[in-house]
């Protein structure tokens, strides 16, 4: 039951959670962040993915579904505790920051991406080009778009209008390819393999994180 929340939950929780500012406070949030979160979204619903997604991304593994049960317990609010445990229940193959994993798990696949150029010289602060991106990440994890969004400091709303139906593989792609130039546009975190790799190693994939960190430094 103790695993890290799932954004792939955030959309599905934030219809329903209740008292979102009394949440917040009891997840850790500061008054600062709820306040800036009231101010600079009208929706609820919007307040609401928004907070679960900053609570996901500033707590990292310590955002698990028994603190949020655990929070909504204490504020009396049994319907909400249930809807968590149904979403949980539903679907006990969903890790830890895994994305839609009862969608994209069936659909997004391993795709198909242009080779990288073996004789490039790179390092950890080298900005990485949409192509090894693809190669590198992409193709390794192509259902986890949205965990590594968020991790990249995009907001929940961004990363709602960028989530495809995803039929096939080409969406999962193009989303991520999104969400790199977003990335690569607001310049923070900054814009290299160095930040790849803290990403890799945040959305829980270590050994992928090793991985690239490995290939960066036989092509220094």
């Amino acid at each position: 039951m103790d695993r890290k929340l799932s954004v792939g939950h955030i959309a599905k929780i934030a219809t329903f959670l209740p008292k979102w500012k009394f949440v917040g406070r009891g997840l850790g949030l500061s008054e600062v962040q709820l306040d800036d979160l009231e101010g600079r979204y009208h929706d609820h619903e919007e307040k609401r993915g928004e907070l679960l997604s900053k609570w996901v991304s500033t707590k990292g593994p310590e955002a698990t579904y028994m603190k949020l049960i655990d929070v909504l317990e204490e504020l009396e609010e049994a319907d909400a505790v249930q809807k968590v445990r149904q979403l949980l229940d539903s679907s006990p193959g969903v890790r830890g920051g895994d994305v839609r994993g009862d969608v994209l798990n069936n659909h997004c696949q391993r795709p198909v991406v242009p080779s990288h150029n073996p004789t490039e010289s790179l390092s950890l602060d080298s900005q990485p080009t949409l192509a090894l991106l693809e190669d590198k990440v992409v193709a390794e994890i192509p259902n986890k778009y949205e965990a590594v969004g968020i991790q990249l400091g995009l907001k929940y709303a961004e990363i709602q209008a960028l989530r495809p139906a995803c039929p096939g593989l080409e969406p999962c792609r193009q989303a991520y390819r999104a969400i790199f130039d977003l990335w690569q546009k607001n310049g923070s975190p900054p814009y290299t393999w160095r930040t790849v790799i803290n990403v890799l190693n945040k959305v829980g994939e270590k050994s992928l994180s090793s991985a690239v960190a490995s290939w960066i430094e036989l092509r220094k």
